[in-house]
Parts: structure tokens; sequence; C-alpha cells
């Protein structure tokens, strides 16, 4: 939600990716702007022993909301459990645990 704010508030593309232990943000001109700048306010380190079941994602949020079509993350806790966080072009997100 706070990338999707700051989308609309600076006019800017937001590019969401994982790292190894959570999500890293930037903004520019476009989702594939050389240029972009970091946004410490976009930086998340997930809880302990949970990771992402994939970390080749990315989720660019346009002034108008996300970028592309609907993107699902998933993430792992160390006992196998899994959620689902699904990003709606709009911007919702909706959360099923597994």
């Amino acid at each position: 939600i706070l990338a999707r704010g700051k989308s609309i508030t600076n006019t800017a593309y937001t590019v969401i990716t994982p790292t190894t232990n959570g999500l890293t943000g930037v903004y520019g001109s476009s989702c594939t702007d050389a240029a972009a700048v970091p946004d410490s306010q976009l930086t998340y380190t997930l809880p302990r022993n949970v990771t992402f079941t994939d970390t080749t994602w990315r989720a660019c949020i346009s002034p108008r909301g996300p970028y592309n079509s609907n993107s699902n993350i998933v993430v792992r806790d160390h006992t196998g459990r899994t959620a689902t966080l699904e990003i709606f072009i709009g911007g919702a997100i909706k959360t099923s645990y597994n």
C-alpha cells in the first residue's frame, strides 16, 4: 500500500523485488528505469525462518496501480506452511493461508 501511495504522490513507477531475507523497492520513470532510486521506506525484512518460495519475481506499480497482471507471491515458514499474497491490478492485496 505504501508503494502504491508513493507512486501516486511522486507520479513514478515503483518496483518491488525480493531479497534473500525480505523486499526492497526503488522508484523511477518506468518499470525498467536504469537510474531508479532506492527507497529506504520500501525495505522490509521477513520474519525469522520465513522465506520466499520464488525470488525471480518483481512487481512494478505505476501511478495507476500495478503495471502488469495480478501477481502471486508465496512465502514459507520453517514448518513448511505457506501463505500466498495476491496483488491485484488495482493495488488490493489478498492473503491466503495454505
